[in-house]
């Protein structure tokens, strides 16, 4: 498996191209926040043999989403992307998701998030907060009860259990 991400991979013009390299050996996944994101860029980068996507929508609200990203109008964009990728995806081989990292101000967010994804049926994975990117801490470790029981109540929620706990 090879993960393309940011910076923002889709501004780069042959990202179809270095995908279908990539495909010739590898699994290639791309994280990205949508942006660029557009029905012809989506199903050039399903031919090429990109089979998973994600598309980053950390809070459900527009108005805290473009104050974090720091731009007007990118939650919009993040979600036309969801719409794009689904249109264009093969079921059977191709996926993509709508992804939130877990943050110390987002925790109230996962269940609007996840309805938000069951609303546009888009399936919805977790990534849970590292260290390593940046001064915004975990939540509280009480909150893994409340995203299990999430789990358990939402179909289309398929991050690991064992990742959760």
């Amino acid at each position: 498996m090879v993960c393309i991400s940011g910076g923002e991979p889709t501004v780069r013009k042959d990202l179809p191209e270095v995908t279908r390299v990539l495909a010739q050996r590898h699994f290639p996944t791309l994280i990205t926040n949508g942006w660029f994101m557009t029905p012809e860029l989506a199903r050039s980068l399903y031919e090429a043999g990109m089979q998973e996507i994600s598309v980053s929508v950390d809070y459900a609200s527009a108005a805290r989403h473009d104050h974090r990203r720091g731009i007007s109008g990118s939650w919009r964009r993040a979600i036309d992307a969801l719409k794009h990728l689904q249109a264009a995806a093969d079921k059977r081989s191709t996926r993509y998701y709508m992804n939130a990292v877990l943050l110390e101000d987002n925790a109230e967010d996962v269940e609007p998030l996840l309805k938000l994804s069951e609303d546009l049926g888009v399936p919805f994975r977790l990534t849970l907060y590292s260290p390593h990117r940046g001064s915004m801490r975990s939540p509280n470790p009480d909150i893994v009860e409340n995203l299990l029981t999430l789990k358990r109540r939402y179909p289309h929620f398929v991050s690991l259990t064992g990742y959760l706990t």
